[in-house]
């Protein structure tokens, strides 16, 4: 398809539904305070989503799979003992973990390239398909690596922007 805009006319940024899969393109247009206009140059992101369910996540220890029908594959990997570990290998530029948040969840670890930092799901209200924690990264490939810390987190999927 064609350009289209996110009607963020005077704005600083705009919100646009991505699925993961398709291959998107952005450019950004400037109106300075006179009226010249500038477009970026083409910026492109595909999304890629490895479900909880992928052979490419790689688990040690009490990581569980639970069907949960509000999950994006259907299922969540559990964890609710110990410190089981989870690690996959991407190439990308970006990337984040999709969560469910609620009374019942917990805390975990995530570290990505270097140092380790701790997400808590734990809210006062549930909800499906979370994105709990995000980072920008240098375009190549990475290793990511999630570990419980407390509570019972669970994992619905990883996304990467390539």
């Amino acid at each position: 398809g064609g350009w289209f805009s996110t009607g963020t006319s005077g704005k600083n940024r705009g919100v646009v539904s991505l699925k993961p899969g398709q291959d998107n393109e952005f450019r950004v247009k400037a109106t300075d305070k006179v009226g010249n206009q500038a477009f970026s140059r083409v910026i492109d992101a595909e999304l890629k989503l490895r479900d909880s369910k992928s052979g490419a996540i790689g688990k040690s220890g009490a990581w569980k799979n639970r069907k949960n029908d509000g999950a994006y594959g259907g299922s969540l990997l559990v964890a609710t003992r110990g410190t089981p570990t989870l690690r996959t290998t991407f190439r990308g530029k970006a990337v984040a973990i999709l969560a469910p948040v609620g009374g019942g969840r917990g805390t975990f670890r995530v570290r990505v390239d270097g140092a380790w930092s701790t997400v808590n799901t734990r809210a006062s209200s549930a909800a499906q398909r979370n994105v709990v924690w995000t980072r920008r990264l240098d375009d190549g490939i990475h290793k990511i690596v999630i570990q419980r810390v407390t509570g019972r987190p669970a994992i619905d999927g990883i996304i990467f922007v390539r």
